[in-house]
């Protein structure tokens, strides 16, 4: 019977690393002030495929694998998805609703994401939900950058916006 609890302990333990291993999934913003051509992000984590887009255009796309702390990214050529065009490794931290993403060669190219409540993920496969992503995309753009960095600007930064996301048919 006390092999029997130490058993059932080591399973409940187990149950519980297991569920705290660190869920990245959905939608998360990063914004660019460092630069003097300043711009949104937008990180989409969808099943095994990730895709960043700004306020401009898609940035990458790629595959990942995600082992505990570890995020390993295979960045596709957006026009040939087969095309492998580099991969890059990550250490991630979830802190909250902040994931830091530390690159493990360069930590230049590390950065902090900001995990958007609610807001579901885009599938860059899923051409059918394409202007409705636009919209929601606007909208975020909007509150997590534009009234923040640019509040002057809004007008004009929504302009140059619904031009470079229109679809195109």
């Amino acid at each position: 019977m006390k092999n029997f609890k130490h058993v059932l302990s080591w399973a409940f333990l187990c149950l519980a690393l297991q569920g705290m291993a660190q869920k990245i999934d959905g939608v998360w913003y990063h914004s660019d002030t460092s630069a003097f051509d300043m711009h949104y992000f937008e990180l989409h984590v969808v099943d095994s495929t990730l895709w960043v887009a700004n306020d401009v255009q898609p940035s990458y796309l790629a595959t990942y694998d995600h082992e505990g702390d570890s995020l390993k990214l295979f960045i596709k050529d957006i026009n040939n998805f087969g095309n492998t065009l580099h991969s890059m490794r990550y250490n991630t931290y979830l802190n909250g609703d902040t994931l830091i993403l530390e690159n493990e060669r360069d930590a230049e190219q590390s950065s902090t994401w900001i995990k958007i409540e609610n807001a579901i993920p885009y599938n860059y496969f899923n051409e059918k939900g394409f202007e409705e992503f636009v919209a929601s995309f606007r909208n975020r753009y909007r509150k997590n950058y534009l009234e923040i960095y640019e509040p002057d600007n809004i007008t004009e930064q929504l302009k140059d916006f619904d031009v470079y996301w229109r679809p195109v048919h």
